[in-house]
């Protein structure tokens, strides 16, 4: 069941305004609208308008009176069997939507959603056990997802031995690319979608900024391994210090016999 309000115009008055209907998802718009407006005659040329609660944009709904209502509702893939890191992630961030009732328009949640979901979760999965890593470099995860169940329970890898991967440049630069990509897309520019996109922009930023420091530090070792000086000389890197030669002192002995051959 899903829970519209119906506002109903004919010939610039207003029929019906903001009345709430509680019907079922799988009806069409004209189902709807027999219920909204008792004169409504079937055929009859109607526009129908839609609008996500929290937003003040109308979308006009290219099928019209034969599209099916769920199209108004907001839905979300479904989740996965959590049977390792990367699913029980890909469940926090299908929670963290539905906490703030984020979605995409019907047919199109296992498409882009699922394609938005599952670069942003490569990109964190890459980065589970970087925290410290990037911290050291003044960078940091954007918090909203820093809060993400599986971040917080971060004793998979203190508490037992693991692989841990190695940060390489170019898949960095890949993963935020790939996500980038998903939030240019038209529906990532709604409002409602502000602080997710926001946040995700600045995990692509985060990304790419130690990409750019390890390219720094790749850049620095092969000049060091193609210079012919070496790369720490006696003049340059030594600290010369300068001591005086302590004198030579007389420790008496406990033996008597030492002692004796020392009077004597």
């Amino acid at each position: 069941m899903i829970f519209p309000f119906v506002s109903v115009i004919r010939d610039g008055k207003t029929i019906l305004s903001a009345v709430l209907f509680e019907v079922d998802e799988n009806l069409t718009f004209e189902d709807l609208l027999y219920q909204a407006d008792s004169d409504y005659v079937s055929e009859e040329v109607v526009r129908v308008d839609i609008q996500v609660r929290g937003t003040n944009i109308w979308h006009m709904v290219a099928s019209g009176l034969n599209g099916c209502l769920r199209m108004s509702k907001k839905c979300l893939p479904n989740s996965k069997p959590s049977t390792n890191r990367n699913d029980q992630l890909y469940n926090d961030i299908l929670e963290l939507l539905r906490s703030k009732n984020l979605g995409w328009e019907y047919g199109t949640q296992n498409s882009l959603g699922v394609a938005f979901i599952n670069k942003l979760v490569s990109l964190l999965y890459y980065l589970d056990d970087k925290h410290k890593t990037l911290k050291l470099r003044s960078l940091k995860i954007p918090s909203i997802f820093f809060q993400l169940p599986l971040y917080q329970q971060n004793s998979y890898y203190k508490n037992g031995t693991h692989h841990k991967t190695t940060l390489r440049r170019k898949e960095l630069e890949l993963h935020a690319d790939k996500l980038e990509e998903c939030v240019l897309q038209p529906w990532a520019s709604k409002p409602s979608w502000n602080e997710i996109i926001t946040a995700t922009l600045e995990l692509c930023s985060v990304a790419r900024t130690y990409a750019k420091y390890l390219e720094t530090v790749n850049l620095h070792v092969q000049r060091i391994q193609s210079s012919s000086a070496p790369a720490r000389s006696p003049e340059k890197d030594s600290v010369l210090e300068m001591r005086s030669l302590s004198q030579k002192k007389f420790i008496p002995s406990n033996n008597n016999d030492s002692e004796e051959e020392g009077n004597g």
